[in-house]
């Protein structure tokens, strides 16, 4: 038997045996470490939504660890390959963790999916970006220590920890900012990891796992026995660490006040697509006044956010409407969070809008505005070269829309407490939310679920707000339109939720709390941790190279003379 072969002497291969010639190169060892971060990176985004299945997270950010373990001894300096391997795990990461933007938000003639696809896409390209810059940045760093020895071990270990909570606090900044599909979010049943979050929060949590992971994958492969040994060494000083962690996290926890407040969440089920016309109008204004005045003395109504699509007007036609809802605040000492826009002049004069929460309190109006709005859909600088770019994507015709000014951005006060309130998209922003819980008794987060239809969001949004509740310790309610509103208390624990997707008035008692957790209070400086780690690596491995320069330079001097 003959077997034809190419001009350069190859074997060619028959067409029947061509599948089997692709799996047997996926088996081979390039290919293999190639896949799996990618593979790793899609289990761990499968993740994000269901905190349940933390083990399998575990398992897979363990691997993904290893994987780039192996790398760090195949090609020690092969920066490029080995930050494309991490480029692809996060990619699959936030592809599928992020999938519920296919939905796509639908306003006016964009809608469906390809404008979902598109937000999508640029998304991703920021996501990659950064996590792909800050690895490339330290992987350049860490050849100046000698591969081999267990201070590159260790150097590779606090490199992928850094890398990784260095992008996770960097991508929240900007007018871009965008924090959703924290790989922390998986981990909110694990064990240990609750304690953590009041101490560290989720950004630095994340880190801490991944560095984690990292040594998990060192301490088992077939490494030098010292690197194995330092490696189960911080493992064990990490489980100490986490016991003593449990204690002062019951030590420094929020206490209750003894208060109790009735809430009533009026969640509701608008689609916003549809023009906010006289008759619905009307609807909205009846449910939500008979709802205040169904409400206990002292009890507080709130409701998702842009429950009114414009703003409060004298028009005679709403002015009877007003007037009542002011008289029912006043005569049963209730309070009303109406989300609703607002009108106020901009920084250049012109009217802008605000996404705000008006409280109407007896013998008062307070306002929270909206600081972080969405990149892109809510909003897109004037600036070059984004002028006009606004206009094509939102209509001519639409009030500008702007983040609100420092003042707005106070707690209000419910009775003798004050509540941090927080506008849909805010609490995926973990400096944000550290912030409305600093001088907070409990936590309030007003949403709009209706652009995304997609169960997928809701349930990240559910998990996203419980990690935010347990890094404050305080209560969180969080109130929906076209989704699920939940109470959460201080431990993470969601305590009653709504019907999902359908109009309700859910009347649930929330605790008021007194204190801070660590995270709350030096939230600024637990944030650059990452970053602060990732610049003294870079430094430590400048230094070194900067050293071995010299010390090659004089050894040519020596050579020659």
């Amino acid at each position: 038997m003959t077997s034809a072969t190419g001009s350069a002497g190859a074997p060619s291969l028959p067409s029947g045996r061509i599948a089997g010639s692709i799996f047997a190169g996926a088996r081979s060892s390039a290919v293999r470490h190639a896949l799996t971060p990618i593979a790793c990176g899609l289990v761990l985004g499968g993740c994000l939504p269901s905190a349940r299945t933390w083990p399998l997270a575990a398992g897979a950010l363990s691997l993904w660890a290893a994987a780039d373990l192996a790398s760090s001894r195949r090609r020690p300096d092969d920066v490029t390959a080995r930050t494309a391997s991490f480029a692809g795990g996060i990619l699959g990461l936030h592809a599928v963790g992020q999938c519920w933007l296919l939905a796509g938000p639908r306003d006016g003639d964009a809608s469906g999916l390809p404008w979902g696809a598109l937000i999508l896409a640029a998304t991703l390209l920021l996501q990659v970006s950064w996590f792909a810059g800050c690895r490339a940045i330290l992987l350049y760093a860490v050849r100046a220590f000698r591969p081999g020895t267990s201070t590159r071990a260790i150097a590779e270990c606090l490199a992928w920890a850094a890398a990784w909570g260095c992008a996770d606090a960097l991508r929240q900044i900007g007018w871009t900012g965008n924090a959703y599909a924290q790989a922390g979010i998986a981990f909110v049943d694990a064990p240990g990891v609750p304690a953590l979050l009041p101490i560290f929060g989720l950004t630095t949590t994340g880190a801490l796992l991944f560095g984690a992971g990292w040594l998990v994958a060192m301490a088992v492969t077939n490494l030098r026995s010292r690197a194995s040994w330092a490696a189960g060494a911080i493992l064990l000083a990490g489980v100490v660490a986490f016991l003593r962690i449990g204690t002062l996290v019951d030590d420094d926890a929020p206490v209750a006040t003894g208060r109790s407040i009735p809430v009533l969440a009026l969640q509701t089920a608008i689609d916003k697509r549809i023009p906010f016309d006289a008759a619905r109008l009307e609807h909205a204004q009846a449910r939500l006044l008979s709802s205040l005045r169904s409400l206990p003395e002292g009890g507080v109504l709130i409701t998702p956010e842009t429950y009114f699509a414009s703003p409060r007007t004298g028009e005679p036609s709403r002015r009877a409407f007003w007037n009542a809802f002011d008289d029912a605040t006043t005569d049963g000492r209730r309070h009303a969070l109406v989300g609703m826009p607002v009108v106020r002049r901009g920084s250049e004069g012109d009217p802008v809008v605000s996404n705000a929460v008006v409280e109407f309190a007896p013998g008062r109006i307070s306002i929270y505005g909206k600081e972080q709005l969405v990149p892109g859909s809510e909003y897109v600088p004037r600036w070059l070269p984004f002028a006009g770019l606004s206009d094509r994507l939102f209509g001519r015709g639409r009030m500008l829309e702007e983040a609100s000014p420092e003042a707005w951005r106070q707690p209000l006060f419910v009775g003798e407490d004050a509540v941090g309130v927080s506008i849909c998209h805010e609490l995926a922003f973990e400096l944000l939310m550290a912030d409305r819980a600093r001088e907070a008794g409990w936590l309030v987060n007003v949403s709009e679920d209706g652009w995304l239809r997609s169960e997928a969001y809701r349930r990240a949004m559910r998990a996203t707000a419980r990690a935010r509740a347990l890094e404050a310790g305080l209560p969180l309610l969080r109130v929906a339109n076209g989704g699920s509103s939940a109470l959460i208390d201080g431990r993470g624990r969601v305590l009653a939720s709504a019907a999902n997707g359908q109009e309700a008035a859910a009347l649930w008692q929330v605790d008021s709390y007194q204190g801070t957790t660590f995270h709350t209070r030096h939230a600024g400086a637990l944030f650059l941790a990452s970053p602060i780690l990732a610049l003294a690596i870079a430094c430590a491995g400048a230094l070194l190279a900067l050293v071995a320069r010299a010390r090659d330079e004089r050894r040519t001097r020596e050579a020659l003379a």
